[in-house]
């Protein structure tokens, strides 16, 4: 629902709440900067599905220490534009122990019960235009052929020096064998742990 001026914000309605501002615990997937820093925006994903953040001008700086595979807590708002929802977050937070984010799915869990399972593509942001030519975008979704493959392209994806977090990518694939999988491309020699829950890729 959107807001009729400037002091009565948009809001979501979720179980009979009006829902204007969230605190949302996720994973960064994707992140995009405009070349000249005045347009930026980040893709997370929570465990439950994709969400988009947006920020501008110099906003944008909240978005400057985030990598790949950072967990992070954020604070903001929740907008709309052109049919597609997002968020403007006031504050963006790296958390640096994985337990938070179980700690907060059974704190969700406790509210509102088992989460349903919905279906959901994901939309690239890297080439996301700046907001004055902002268009919706054709979603494509893709059917996964290689549940190994899955495995070594988000090694890839979300690799730092240390390596990949290992809780990440089995948290990103969404595979329920994801543990085992990783445990068969160690055997292998595909992949190796280059320390205690970080995993690289066998050059």
């Amino acid at each position: 629902m959107k807001g009729s001026g400037e002091f009565d914000p948009g809001y979501i309605s979720v179980r009979n709440l009006h829902v204007s501002r969230v605190n949302i615990i996720a994973t960064v997937v994707e992140k995009f900067f405009k070349d000249d820093q005045s347009y930026a925006s980040v893709l997370v994903d929570d465990s439950s599905g994709y969400l988009s953040l947006k920020l501008w001008k110099e906003n944008t700086k909240l978005f400057t220490p985030l990598n790949i595979g950072d967990l992070i807590l954020l604070v903001g708002k929740v907008r709309e534009y052109n049919n597609t929802i997002y968020v403007s977050p006031d504050i963006v937070k790296r958390l640096d122990n994985p337990a938070w984010a179980k700690l907060r799915r059974t704190e969700l869990v406790q509210l509102y019960g088992q989460p349903a399972l919905v279906a959901q593509e994901q939309e690239s942001i890297r080439n996301e235009p700046s907001p004055e030519t902002i268009v919706q975008e054709e979603r494509v979704t893709e059917e996964p052929v290689n549940k190994r493959q899955i495995i070594l392209d988000l090694i890839e994806t979300l690799s730092s020096p240390e390596g990949a977090d290992r809780m990440h990518i089995i948290l990103q694939s969404r595979i329920p064998e994801a543990d085992a999988l990783i445990q068969e491309l160690i055997k292998e020699g595909e992949i190796f742990e280059a320390s205690p829950g970080k995993l690289k890729i066998m050059n």
